[in-house]
């Protein structure tokens, strides 16, 4: 059962390169709407699985005087 298992892999391994390789030479223009949709929704599920959550932030400290706002609250009525 292992050895037909191998075959199989071997075979559908074989049929994704090929697929691979004319995916490559086409654009990504030339997709629809849906499928540009369908292939950000996979990719950034596939991103996040390699990468876990990823959080962009910035030190207050790095942040220009001018461009940093100290968020403040005036409850005085």
């Amino acid at each position: 059962m292992a050895g037909l298992r191998r075959d199989r892999v071997k075979v559908w391994g074989e049929q994704l390169r090929k697929v691979e390789a004319e995916l490559a030479k086409r654009e990504v223009a030339d997709l629809t709407t849906a499928q540009l949709c369908t292939l950000a929704r996979s990719l950034r599920r596939q991103i996040a699985e390699v990468t876990g959550t990823v959080r962009f932030t910035t030190p207050v400290a790095e942040i220009p005087n001018d461009e940093y706002h100290d968020p403040v609250q005036d409850w005085s009525g």
